[in-house]
């Protein structure tokens, strides 16, 4: 059975979307990029928001200036489970919120390769 490692590449914050295309375009040009991961903000009830919406947004987006195919992932649990991590890591508290956005967002693309079935409902990380 193959298995994949998500390893994580940079912080980015956005800043406008010029920017933020010419950014995405760098990054899927430097790395063997086949698709997006986008960590989707549901509640806990597993209803979305109006920043799940944003998200699908931004997804969409994403997809159109990369040409690639998006996949939505259930962001639920994925900074808890990060928070642990480091903390079981033992990294002081500057070091931690440094590698917390990063380490979540491994959490969330590692969940989602782990998953049998990638094309469905996103799935919440527990």
């Amino acid at each position: 059975r193959e298995q994949t490692i998500a390893s994580p590449v940079e912080n980015y914050t956005r800043s406008s979307k010029d920017a933020d295309a010419r950014t995405l375009k760098r990054l899927v040009g430097e790395y063997t990029v086949v698709g997006l991961i986008v960590g989707l903000p549901v509640h806990m009830s597993g209803e979305e928001g109006g920043m799940a919406r944003q998200v699908r947004e931004f997804g969409k987006w994403a997809g159109e200036v990369t040409g690639l195919p998006i996949r939505f992932a259930d962001e639920r649990f994925s900074s808890m489970t990060a928070e642990v991590y480091l903390f079981e890591a033992e990294m002081t508290d500057k070091k931690r919120k440094r590698r917390l956005d990063m380490l979540a967002a491994q959490t969330i693309l590692q969940h989602y390769l782990d998953r049998p079935d990638k094309t469905g409902k996103p799935e919440s990380i527990r």
